[in-house]
């Protein structure tokens, strides 16, 4: 009997550990919404580990990264973000306003110049 007891507590814990990928979506948004942006930051690497190609939620990753101050890592997440989706103007708006918040002036007037032509 105890057996069988483990055995459904381990299947009801395995159960709710599987998140789904729009579950881990909504968590890292509301996180992110309500400035919790270390947890927002673990769960889109969570998310993106699952769905590498998720342009909206790398570009998210991006922004907490940055309002974390955490410049480099943002510049990266939105870099890859536009290696997928070229045209995605506010992961360049974003990558634009990073690279100005660093001081390179040139990368940030380049993005800037691609946003103004499109």
């Amino acid at each position: 009997m105890i057996r069988a007891c483990l055995v459904c507590m381990t299947m009801i814990l395995s159960a709710r550990a599987q998140t789904t990928v729009p579950e881990l979506f909504k968590a890292a948004v509301e996180a992110q919404q309500r400035g919790e942006l270390d947890r927002a930051v673990d769960a889109y690497r969570k998310l993106l580990s699952l769905e590498p190609r998720l342009v909206d939620a790398r570009g998210n990753l991006g922004a907490a990264l940055a309002k974390l101050g955490r410049l480099e890592e943002a510049i990266a997440e939105y870099n890859t973000a536009l290696k997928q989706e070229p045209a995605n103007k506010p992961v360049r708006m974003n990558l634009a306003l990073a690279h100005y918040k660093r001081r390179d002036f040139t990368q940030a007037v380049e993005h800037f110049t691609v946003l103004h032509k499109t």
